[in-house]
C-alpha cells in the first residue's frame, strides 16, 4: 500500500500502527552515505494485523508526503520494538531525520548470524564462493536469506531492472516516483517480519535467543558509537602529510645517492636491480635483514628503502582517506559489523579505525584523533586478554601462578625454558592458535628443528595448553560445534577446520567479553556525559568530561574487569591498563594513586 498524501487513510494506518507494539520498519535513502547528506526518502512499516505501507518524502519524482509529516511517523514508532534486516543503518538514518533512538530493536541479520557464522555465498552450481586470500565468502543479505529460508525472492532483482531500465544506478531508488518503489520497499519489511518469525523458535532451540536479544541491545550502543564518531583535527592532518611528502622526497634523494642514478625508488624492478635480489617486499627483505651480518652495507639500502616506503603509504592509506570520510565538522565514523567475524568480535570498515598503526616517526596516524573541546579521550585495554583466557580454559597453573603474581610472563618464560625473551613471547600469544614449529621458525628467522625444541620444552613448562589445544578439536569434531562461555556457538564444516576450535574458544571469550563489557558500561556511564567511541580489538577508546577523570577511570576500569558475573569464574581475573590524554596518539598511563592522591 503507498501511502503519499495526508488523507483518511494516512491518518487510519498511523492510528493502526500506534496500537501495536512492534513493527518491522525499512528506511530508504537518498543513499549509503548518511553522514555525507543522504537522507531518508521513504519508509516502509509493517505489521500482521495492519499490512504493509510505503510512505515517501524526498522522491524525486511523482507526490511524496510533506517532510514535516515524518514526525507524525516517528511519534507513532516511538517506544515500539523495532524489526528489520540490518537495522543499526535504518536507526541511525532516523536519527538524523529527528528519531530517538529506539529501546528495543530486533535485527534479522544479527539472528542469521547467530544461528549460522557459516552462511556461505554460492554460486549458481551451489558451490562455496572463495574470497581472495582463500576465505569462503558469507552472505547474509536479506535476499539470500529469504530465498534460502522461506523460498522467496525479494524484489531486489525487479528493481534493479526497472532501475537499469532508466539508466540510473543502486543508489538512485529515490529518483523513481514512489509506486515504483512501493511494492520493493513493502516487500522488504514483510520479509524480514517473516524471517524473524522464522529465526526465533530455532534461537530458541539452541538457546541462543537471550544471547540475540543481548546482541541486539549491544548493536544500539554501536548506533551510538558511530554517531558520535571521532574527532580529527585536520590542521594536524596537512601537517603532517606536508611532513610526510617532505621525508618521502628526502629518503628518494638518498635513495638515488646510494644507487648512484635516478632509480625510482616506486620501480620493483628498478630497486631489485639495485640491489641485486629477486624480490624487494617487505617480508622478503625483514628475512634477509635478520641474516645480514651488522655491518653489511646492505643494512642501510634496505632500512632507506622501507623508510621511503613507509612515508609513501601515511598519506595515501591514511590521512588523505581520512580528509575525504570525514563530515564537514571534521568527524570520521566508522562502519561496524556485528556479522563480520566468526567469533563475534566487532570488524570496522571506511576506515577501519581497527587497523590504524602504531605510533612510530612515520605512523603518528592516532595523533590525529583528538577529543573534543571540554573533553578527555580514555584508553582501556585488556592485558594479555587470550592468555588469560587461554590460562583459564586450560587450568595451566603455572601461567597462572605467573600471571597472578604480576610477573612478565614473556621473560619468566624465556628463563625457565632458557630460550630468547622474543621466541617465549610469539610462543605465549601464539600457542594458543596451535602455533607450529613451521610457524615458530618462519616468524623467528630460526631453524625449524629449532623451532620444535623450542616448543618441546614450552609444553613441558605449560602442559594445560597442549590438553586444551587436543580437547577443544575432539569437541568440535564430535559435536560438530563449540559454545562460548555466553552461549554462542562457533559451527565447524569441511570449510571451517576443526583444528582452529582452541583460538576460536579463546577468540570467541575475548569478544563476547569485551561486548559484555560494552553493554555494562553503557549503563554505568549513563548520565555522565561519557561516550564511547571505538573498540579495537581489547581496546574500548572513550570521552570523558574533562576534570572528572579521577571519578570516571575507576568505574571504566570496574565496568571492564567485572564484565559480568562470569568474572568471578576466572582462574585468573582480567586486568585493563588505562591511559588518558589529548588523543589517541598522546596519551599517558594512568596510575592507580592519581585516582586517589590526586
Amino acid at each position: 500500500m503507498l501511502i503519499d498524501r495526508v488523507d483518511e487513510k494516512y491518518w487510519q494506518f498511523l492510528e493502526a500502527v500506534s496500537k501495536v507494539d512492534e513493527v518491522a520498519v525499512d528506511c530508504e535513502t537518498t543513499g549509503l552515505n548518511i553522514w555525507k547528506g543522504d537522507r531518508i526518502c521513504g519508509v516502509a512499516i509493517y505489521h500482521p494485523e495492519i499490512g504493509a505501507a510505503y510512505l515517501p518524502f524526498r522522491h524525486g519524482e511523482g507526490r511524496n508526503l510533506p517532510l514535516d509529516r515524518l514526525q507524525d511517523v516517528w511519534r507513532v514508532l516511538q517506544g515500539k520494538k523495532l524489526i528489520n534486516h540490518n537495522i543499526k543503518f535504518d536507526v541511525e538514518a532516523m536519527w538524523l531525520d529527528g528519531f530517538d533512538l529506539p529501546e528495543r530493536v530486533e535485527d534479522t541479520m544479527l539472528a542469521a548470524h547467530l544461528m549460522n557464522e557459516n552462511e556461505y555465498k554460492r554460486n549458481e552450481q551451489g558451490r562455496v564462493i572463495y574470497r581472495s586470500g582463500g576465505k569462503p565468502a558469507t552472505d547474509y543479505s536479506l535476499a539470500a536469506l529469504a530465498q534460502k529460508y522461506l523460498g522467496q525472492a525479494d524484489t531486489k532483482d525487479q528493481m534493479d531492472e526497472i532501475l537499469r531500465a532508466r539508466g540510473l544506478g543502486k543508489g538512485d531508488l529515490w529518483r523513481l516516483p514512489p509506486e515504483l518503489v512501493e511494492p520493493y520497499a513493502a516487500g522488504d519489511v514483510v520479509l524480514a517480519w517473516q524471517l524473524r518469525d522464522f529465526y526465533v523458535p530455532y534461537l530458541q532451540l539452541w538457546r541462543l535467543y537471550d544471547l540475540w536479544q543481548e546482541v541486539n541491545e549491544y548493536c544500539l550502543i554501536i548506533a551510538k558509537m558511530e554517531i558520535r564518531g571521532m574527532q580529527l583535527d585536520r590542521d594536524l592532518i596537512y601537517r603532517y602529510m606536508a611532513e610526510a611528502e617532505q621525508m618521502r622526497e628526502r629518503a628518494r634523494g638518498e635513495i638515488q645517492q646510494m644507487a648512484g642514478w635516478e632509480l625510482n625508488p616506486d620501480s620493483p624492478k628498478q630497486v631489485q636491480a639495485w640491489l641485486g635480489l629477486p624480490s624487494t617486499n617487505r617480508k622478503y627483505l625483514d628475512a634477509l635483514m635478520v641474516m645480514l651480518p651488522e655491518d653489511d652495507p646492505r643494512r642501510t639500502a634496505f632500512d632507506k628503502l622501507l623508510e621511503y616506503r613507509a612515508w609513501a603509504k601515511v598519506n595515501g592509506t591514511y590521512y588523505q582517506p581520512y580528509l575525504e570520510l570525514c563530515d564537514e565538522h571534521g568527524v570520521i565514523r566508522s562502519h561496524f559489523l556485528l556479522h563480520g567475524t566468526v567469533s563475534g568480535r566487532l570488524s570496522s570498515y571506511e576506515p577501519n579505525l581497527q587497523a590504524v598503526p602504531r605510533y612510530s616517526k612515520v605512523y603518528k596516524v592516532k595523533d590525529v584523533f583528538v577529543a573534543r573541546p571540554g573533553y578527555t579521550m580514555v584508553s582501556a585495554d585488556y592485558s594479555q586478554a587470550e592468555i588469560r583466557w587461554g590460562t583459564h580454559y586450560a587450568r595451566e597453573q603455572n601461567m597462572a601462578r605467573n600471571l597472578l603474581e604480576g610477573l612478565d610472563i614473556h621473560s619468566v618464560t624465556a628463563e625457565m625454558l632458557n630460550i630468547p625473551r622474543d621466541a617465549a613471547k610469539r610462543i605465549n600469544f601464539g600457542i594458543i592458535y596451535g602455533i607450529g614449529a613451521k610457524s615458530l621458525a618462519e616468524q623467528l628467522h630460526i631453524p625449524e628443528e629449532q623451532a620444535a625444541e623450542y616448543l618441546r620444552r614450552y609444553h613441558s613448562l605449560y602442559p594445560g595448553f597442549r590438553a586444551l589445544l587436543r580437547k577443544a578439536e575432539r569437541v568440535a569434531e564430535e559435536r560438530g560445534y563449540i559454545r562460548m562461555f555466553t552461549g554462542r556457538v562457533r559451527r565447524y564444516d569441511e570449510h571451517s577446520p576443526a583444528r582452529k576450535a582452541s583460538s576460536n574458544l579463546i577468540q570467541g571469550a575475548v569478544a563476547e567479553m569485551i561486548r559484555l563489557a560494552i553493554q555494562r558500561l553503557d549503563r554505568m556511564l549513563a548520565g555522565t556525559d561519557s561516550h564511547m567511541l571505538l573498540q579495537v580489538h581489547d581496546q574500548i577508546i572513550f570521552e570523558i568530561p574533562q576534570g572528572r577523570e579521577k571519578e570516571l577511570v575507576p568505574v571504566i576500569r570496574e565496568g571492564m574487569e567485572r564484565f559480568s558475573d562470569y568474572a568471578d569464574q576466572l582462574m585468573v581475573p582480567m586486568k585493563v591498563d588505562i591511559s588518558v590524554g589529548p588523543s589517541w596518539g598522546q596519551m599517558t598511563e594512568w596510575e592507580e594513586e592519581e585516582s586517589t592522591n590526586g
